[in-house]
């Protein structure tokens, strides 16, 4: 079973973690070509992972990193031709990974995997911390979401209603809603 810790990437920002230097914490380089996913090393090791993937191709490429169940453990996106990007993934446990670099951003991509060795690391998966942020953040969401509603149905209701278009379901054209006078 692969155990990942909850908030466990950051794509294209510096972070505390993963070893920027040599060794068996050293970033791993991907390339991204057309038809290519090129890994500079195909072995990590239970820490934060650091990647930095080059899109050597003449497409916008992504880079992907997969758990169980292809469950996606952290992605980098719209990595223009000649650039790069980072990508630091949370990795705290033993075993193979799939990666996938998606040049053209679309399709499955071109996959390969990476094999993680180590000791079992503790994540933050269950903590307190993590139940009380998912608490807070179910908290929010409704709460946004009444404020976008209240707002939407203001702005509906200041518009002239001859303004107003309706669509009618089954049909391709889009009418001018009836009002009073028309």
């Amino acid at each position: 079973m692969f155990a990942i810790g909850v908030g466990s990437l950051a794509a294209c920002a510096e972070k505390d973690g993963g070893d920027t230097g040599e060794g068996e914490n050293a970033p791993i380089a991907v390339t991204s070509s057309n038809d290519d996913c090129e890994l500079g090393s195909s072995e990590a090791q239970t820490s934060p992972v650091r990647f930095t993937v080059e899109s050597a191709g003449d497409r916008v490429t992504e880079f992907y990193v997969f758990g169980e169940d292809s469950r996606v453990l952290g992605e980098v996106e719209n990595i223009g031709p000649g650039l790069k990007g980072t990508l630091i993934v949370d990795i705290a446990s033993p075993g193979g990974y799939r990666v996938a670099c998606k040049p053209g951003t679309v399709g499955r991509g071109i996959s390969g995997e990476i094999a993680v060795s180590g000791e079992e690391k503790e994540t933050l998966q269950g903590s307190t911390e993590v139940e009380d942020a998912k608490s807070e953040y179910l908290d929010y969401v409704p709460g946004q979401t009444d404020v976008l509603v209240d707002q939407t149905s203001a702005l509906v209701d200041a518009r002239p209603r001859s303004r107003i278009c309706r669509y009618s379901p089954g049909t391709t054209s889009i009418r001018r809603a009836p009002t009073a006078t028309s």
